[in-house]
């Protein structure tokens, strides 16, 4: 079994440049996030809202959703549920 150093070090540049590429992505959906009114003001339902959509897009998942109990600690309630397909959003679920 030979070992192929150009491959190899190929295989390791596009390894780093997607990481580089990752991490450029996550800076700026943390920036956003930062200069989000909706936080700034203590709207949880938009913030929720704006964290859910930043996490599909730098985790590339169709479906991200946000769980709380409820008042009573009886059950789960989801928050938001976004889908980044439809770009839609959806809360109350059990």
């Amino acid at each position: 079994m030979s070992v192929n150093p150009k491959k190899e070090q190929l295989d390791l540049n596009i390894s780093k440049d997607k990481d580089s590429e990752n991490l450029i992505l996550h800076s700026k959906l943390l920036l956003e996030i930062t200069k989000s009114e909706s936080i700034d003001q203590g709207d949880v339902k938009e913030a929720v809202k704006k964290l859910s959509e930043a996490a599909a897009v730098g985790l590339g998942i169709e479906r991200v959703s946000v769980w709380l109990y409820n008042e009573d600690q009886s059950a789960i309630v989801c928050i938001d549920l976004f889908e980044t397909s439809t770009q839609r959003h959806a809360s109350g679920l059990t």
